[in-house]
């Protein structure tokens, strides 16, 4: 199986603020990894993410 790999990017400027590649990933599992390492997703891009289920205690979203 090959991985997959995502990049989180700021919603304005495009930047990346977190990437994550493994096997058989999902951006829910992207957006997961990145709170579980306390990365900051403000401003995250994440239209089209299904969040549904994700423990995303503590993150900061601000603006995502």
């Amino acid at each position: 199986m090959s991985k997959i790999k995502f990049e989180i990017k700021n919603r304005w400027t495009g930047s990346i603020l977190f990437e994550y590649e493994k096997e058989d990933n999902t951006l829910k599992k992207t957006v997961e990894e990145a709170v579980r390492v306390g990365a900051d997703l403000r401003g995250a891009d994440l239209r089209g993410a299904d969040l549904r289920g994700a423990d995303l205690e503590g993150a900061d979203l601000v603006g995502a």
